[in-house]
């Protein structure tokens, strides 16, 4: 038989030891590109000036850094094993060009149909990821395409920003310069996508068209 003191110990829920818990820098890095990205779609609709401009011009290149930063901890953490890290990190980098080329839109520095191609391309992306891991694969890694993608977006959107509204810099979208950064844009998002779904776009299939019994 149980005594009131045996009972009452086994009836008390266990308190979470949180002192075994600590922050995952790459995830709370990751997390600062959308603060990053949305500090500098608000801080664009300010008035061009010298100051200004070059403070929003690095707050856009240290956000792009930051991604670098997150993925070089995640891969020297030992014994790290956080896939939620790699989703927060892709939902971040959908978040961060889609709000920037927002904001470089507002700037008559991109078209529409960039921005609907960016949009197109992060969703395959994310969907497909999402799908992936919730019938238990593993995640759906980026393909070189996809890397090099990110590149020319974070290149190409430092471009435009710095020659639309940074004073002294407008020489680096001079002649045909805006309308061929659009055009790499556009192809890197074609070839990118095509290389992801070509890898992974069964998982994508599999969601769309189901066997029948």
């Amino acid at each position: 038989m149980k005594t009131g003191v045996e009972m009452t110990t086994e009836q008390t829920p266990r308190v979470p030891e949180l002192r075994r818990r600590r922050v995952d820098l790459p995830n709370l890095i990751s997390l600062f590109r959308y603060l990053g990205a949305t500090g500098f779609a608000i801080a664009s609709l300010a008035p061009s000036h010298h100051f200004i401009s070059a403070a929003i011009l690095a707050l856009l290149i240290f956000t792009y850094l930051s991604d670098v930063l997150d993925g070089y901890l995640a891969r020297r953490a030992a014994g790290r094993i956080a896939p939620e890290g790699r989703v927060i990190d892709s939902a971040a980098d959908s978040y961060t060009f889609i709000v920037v080329f927002l904001a470089l839109l507002r700037l008559d520095a991109t078209s529409e149909g960039v921005l609907l191609g960016i949009i197109a391309a992060r969703s395959i992306f994310d969907l497909t990821r999402l799908i992936a891991l919730s019938r238990g694969h593993e995640y759906a890694a980026p393909t070189s395409l996809t890397k090099a993608k990110g590149l020319v977006y974070a290149l190409s959107s430092i471009a435009l920003y710095a020659g639309f509204a940074v004073p002294g810099l407008s020489w680096m979208v001079a002649g045909p310069m805006p309308a061929l950064i659009n055009v790499a844009i556009i192809a890197f998002t074609i070839l990118a996508a095509g290389s992801f779904l070509r890898s992974h776009g069964h998982h994508l299939a599999h969601a769309i068209f189901r066997q029948t019994p």
